[in-house]
């Protein structure tokens, strides 16, 4: 188990849990579904949003939808964000997400590793109609794109070794 704790400007210090339990069955409410998504040459797809909504580097998924399996959510998100099929995708882990200076609900948010099937031509995000950046990175380099310290090391190191049992 890993704890890191840091200040978010609009929710005040956040708690992030990282477990990786059997299953994640039982945990409720679940909140997002996200993969570590690699290619056949072991390189791992991240994502940008391109539009008025830019962010920063992400891990493809998202928010899951009413009814929705978490693995769906996963395999519909990628699709529409980054324009790629998955072939292979299994659990490594959960965040838990508590929120110390504010009233709002804790959530868990799932970590998957996936192998790509195929990448298609970008095409525009249906929840906003922008279009995604996406790139393929060096597994060594997550932290530099995604700066999420002990818990990004850790899963890495999981979405890693479940590629090389998996590839």
């Amino acid at each position: 188990m890993l704890i890191v704790e840091w200040e978010d400007p609009n929710d005040g210090r956040v708690r992030f849990t990282f477990f990786e339990p059997e299953t994640y069955e039982k945990l409720t409410p679940i909140a997002q579904s996200y993969g570590l998504c690699f290619n056949t040459d072991g390189k791992l797809l991240i994502g940008k949003c391109k539009g008025a909504h830019q962010r920063k580097w992400i891990l493809p998924g998202g928010r899951v939808e009413q009814g929705e399996h978490p693995e769906k959510t996963l395999h519909r998100e990628v699709d529409e964000e980054v324009s790629a099929t998955l072939r292979k995708v299994d659990f490594i882990g959960v965040q838990k997400v508590e929120y110390l200076d504010i009233d709002k609900e804790a959530v868990y948010q799932l970590r998957f590793a996936a192998i790509i099937d195929e990448i298609k031509p970008l095409t525009p995000d249906p929840d906003n109609g922008e279009l995604w950046e996406r790139k393929f990175i060096e597994p060594e380099e997550f932290l530099e794109y995604l700066p999420w310290s002990a818990i990004g090391e850790r899963l890495v190191q999981l979405a890693k070794e479940w590629f090389e049992r998996n590839k």
